[in-house]
């Protein structure tokens, strides 16, 4: 049962936030950023969006600090629940590295996130040590042993990776709407939407027909608005055009044409995470509130997404201007 959200209990909490994304990065910084002549300089500049500088052989260190700083801020103010479905990939995540790891007797070392999930590592080692999974929010804790099982008796990872990702986003829609905050419920909503139609569209390219029905069944996210009869009739005629048609009067209508022109899995990818963006800027029109948090918490993730997207781009040579074309919306 969702509790009873009130906008009210948040109102120092949200005048903090507002003083805090003021030092998101904003489109020009990060286009700034795009201009640097090498990875290492745009690591060296950091500091200009709030990193710490640390070196090239650190860069993964700087780029998670103010996201687990900003996550421990939410903490502070009390909205750690209001935030939980966008922390528990990051458990999820975390999950998936101790099963393959302890299957395989490999060492987890820079495979974990610290602070980013809503359970510490301590917390998540000892669980898998002694085998109970309680601590874990339900359908994850359930999907742990199936997982387990999988894995000793297949060696698939995909496997593992599927069932997790399905446990995941039932946990973050439950959570969602526990908190009893429309706009986080939204949000889970649409990105379910939004994968479940990214791989349609990658089965559609591979030709599968039948086979690519089966594969659907499996990756398939339960919760969104699609429902699963539609994006199978689409699969069965074959059709990003049909796809399109279907999509034509939905929220996902900026879609279609992309779907027309066959334009490539990564612009499809690129407008899916700017629409959810602009799902999440919804915050900034609120005067107060818990959604305030969900807002920064985003802001957040999207600034850490595009400096790694520079840094990538930097590292493979990539001029300035296709940087820029790659790079995600800011929150701010």
């Amino acid at each position: 049962m969702a509790v009873k959200y009130r906008e009210t209990d948040y109102m120092y909490a949200s005048a903090r936030i507002r003083a805090l994304e003021a030092g998101i990065a904003d489109e020009d910084r990060l286009f700034r950023a795009a201009e640097a002549a090498s990875a290492r300089e745009v690591l060296v500049g950091l500091s200009e969006y709030g990193f710490e500088s640390e070196g090239e052989k650190n860069r993964e260190s700087v780029l998670v600090a103010p996201l687990r700083q900003g996550y421990a801020e939410i903490d502070a103010m009390g909205g750690g629940g209001a935030v939980a479905f966008l922390r528990y990939p990051y458990d999820c995540n975390n999950i998936k590295a101790l099963i393959k790891c302890f299957a395989r007797g490999c060492s987890t070392d820079g495979m974990l996130f610290d602070g980013m999930g809503m359970l510490s590592l301590s917390a998540i080692e000892t669980a898998f040590e002694d085998k109970r999974y309680e601590i874990f929010p339900p359908h994850m804790a359930k999907a742990i042993p199936e997982a387990e099982r999988e894995f000793s008796e297949s060696g698939n990872p995909q496997r593992v990776d599927l069932l997790l990702d399905r446990a995941c986003f039932a946990d973050m829609l439950a959570s969602a709407e526990e908190s009893g905050i429309f706009l986080a419920v939204e949000m889970v909503r649409e990105r379910i939407d939004l994968l479940n139609l990214i791989s349609t569209v990658r089965l559609l390219r591979m030709k599968l027909r039948a086979s690519g029905e089966a594969f659907l069944s499996e990756v398939f996210l339960e919760g969104g608005t699609l429902d699963r009869d539609l994006l199978t009739e689409v699969l069965r005629e074959g059709s990003e055009a049909t796809l399109s048609e279907r999509l034509a009067y939905t929220s996902y209508s900026f879609l279609c044409p992309l779907l027309e022109a066959g334009a490539p899995l990564h612009e499809m990818e690129k407008l899916a995470d700017d629409a959810r963006m602009e799902t999440a800027k919804k915050a900034k029109f609120m005067p107060f509130g818990a959604e305030l948090m969900i807002g920064y918490a985003m802001a957040l993730e999207y600034e850490v997404m595009n400096i790694r997207i520079i840094l990538a781009g930097k590292d493979a040579g990539l001029s300035a201007d296709v940087i820029r074309e790659r790079l995600r919306k800011s929150y701010v």
